[in-house]
């Protein structure tokens, strides 16, 4: 009899331990999301970059909202109407060698590929990714800045040396070719915002 109060009082115990027991789940991000955020933060944070510093130094207009739309830009290029006269006019005037557009242009060139170089990764690495529209919101933004310093470029150089010596300078030609690739990897997120996955396979 004592035998089996015991056994029974065990077995009372045992389930009762066995109904406390929580599964307390870990909160904490994976390293993979993680480090999709961090890549989604920088791309973000370097658009915004690109855009303000081309703003400051009278390379493209500020308000990129009020310019041609960027799809527009993906499919026909920029506009001259599109660019503010009054950055250019005060671009040309800060100016008074080709030597210091070209070092301009090589800034901005680094900036250019910077951010392309970070889109890339972001996709290329991810490309089970669920949403960039932010992404694409921000490369549309820096494409359009980076359309404009182009002609703001040209009008300097032409200003200067000439309109055959901005057709023909390679510091600017190596600038709108980093361009075309923020342009190609643009098209990109479009596309995957469109459901059309296999430019990113292509990538």
């Amino acid at each position: 009899m004592k035998r089996a109060l015991l056994l029974g009082i065990v077995f009372a115990l045992s389930t009762s331990a066995c109904t406390t027991v929580h599964i307390v789940e870990d909160d904490s991000p994976s390293p993979i999301s993680a480090t999709v955020s961090k890549a989604r933060s920088a791309i973000i944070h370097t658009s915004k970059v690109l855009c303000n510093v081309f703003s400051d130094k009278n390379w493209a207009q500020e308000n990129v909202g009020e310019t041609q739309s960027a799809a527009s830009i993906l499919m026909q290029g920029l506009k001259k109407t599109s660019l503010s006269e009054s950055n250019v006019d005060l671009y040309v005037r800060s100016v008074s060698s080709v030597s210091e557009v070209e070092a301009d242009i090589t800034l901005a060139r680094a900036h250019v590929e910077g951010l392309s170089t970070e889109a890339r990764s972001l996709i290329s690495d991810n490309p089970d990714i669920d949403d960039v529209r932010e992404e694409l919101k921000r490369l549309e933004e820096a494409l359009i800045v980076s359309r404009q310093a182009e002609l703001t470029f040209n009008t300097a150089i032409a200003a200067i040396s000439g309109e055959h010596a901005a057709q023909h300078n390679s510091t600017l030609s190596h600038y709108i070719g980093s361009v075309d690739g923020l342009r190609s990897v643009t098209d990109v997120y479009g596309a995957y915002m469109r459901g059309d996955l296999a430019p990113i396979a292509a990538g």
